[in-house]
């Protein structure tokens, strides 16, 4: 079968099947089914904290087994979503076992919806330490990137993205703009910003006009809005994104970044003299 890669960053990766190989094709017409098994592996300093399915053609059993190192004791949780719906449990939790030295967890649901999206979360303990992981053993930096969120030095962040055509693109728009609010509950789950929060496209690999301000409907209706103070800064900063400018481009010559570690306004709100 061949296949297209989409997106291939170390925290998400999105392969489509063309349902045909290099010398014929092969669709599934109604009443037809067919199974399909992938595998991967990662190496051990890009492990992230989950895993996510999305169902992009009718299934009939979506299935997911995860193995991890029963040293780790690791616990497992999972959560559903929609385009149209929030987050919610799952309606029946991973069941688990153990194969050898694996603690394994599987899952499994009958007919998914279309467009659902199902996420395995985890958590694991260091067997020296005994400290929760990821989170408390990685840098701010790398649990970022272990959310999906692209670092400094990644070519998406310093070039202009393509617009959409609405709505004739209106459909990928909401895809993108879906990954977007998954991408700030990630973050969320990390750091609390007791000032706003805001994401742009770029910032999860995806060069298309989008954050979460973005400011027009998916029919292409434009809509202006005014923004005052901290929030308008908020929203200039994700605008800039989208034309490839990074906040360092904004800084006065000579000064630093302040690092998410020593960052010690968090819950603040913001104070204007």
């Amino acid at each position: 079968m061949g296949w297209t890669v989409k997106h291939d960053r170390d925290a998400f990766k999105e392969v489509w099947l063309q349902f045909q190989s290099a010398t014929s094709r092969f669709p599934l017409y109604p009443g037809q089914e067919a199974e399909i098994c992938y595998s991967y592996s990662v190496s051990a300093d890009k492990w992230g904290p989950w895993f996510q399915r999305a169902v992009r053609l009718p299934t009939r059993r979506l299935s997911v087994e995860l193995a991890f190192p029963t040293v780790t004791e690791p616990t497992v949780w999972g959560t559903q979503t929609s385009m149209s719906t929030d987050f919610a449990p799952l309606r029946t939790p991973p069941r688990q076992s153990v194969r050898g030295d694996r603690t394994v967890f599987a899952w499994s649901t009958m007919d998914p919806p279309l467009h659902a999206r199902f996420r395995l979360e985890w958590r694991l303990k260091n067997p020296d330490t005994k400290e929760n992981s990821p989170v408390s053993t990685l840098s701010a930096s790398q649990a970022m990137a272990n959310a999906g969120i692209v670092q400094e030095g990644s070519p998406v962040l310093a070039s202009p993205v393509r617009p959409f055509d609405l709505p004739a693109e209106a459909d990928e728009a909401q895809r993108v703009i879906h990954e977007l609010f998954e991408a700030v509950d990630r973050v969320r789950q990390l750091h609390t910003f007791g000032k706003g929060i805001g994401i742009a496209a770029p910032q999860i690999g995806i060069d298309r006009s989008a954050a979460v301000v973005a400011h027009s409907d998916l029919n292409g209706t434009t809509w202006l809005s005014r923004f005052n103070q901290g929030m308008a800064g908020l929203v200039a900063h994700e605008i800039d994104h989208l034309d490839g400018i990074l906040y360092r481009k904004r800084m006065r010559s000579g000064v630093l970044p302040i690092p998410v570690e020593e960052y010690q306004s968090t819950g603040s709100q913001w104070k204007y003299e």
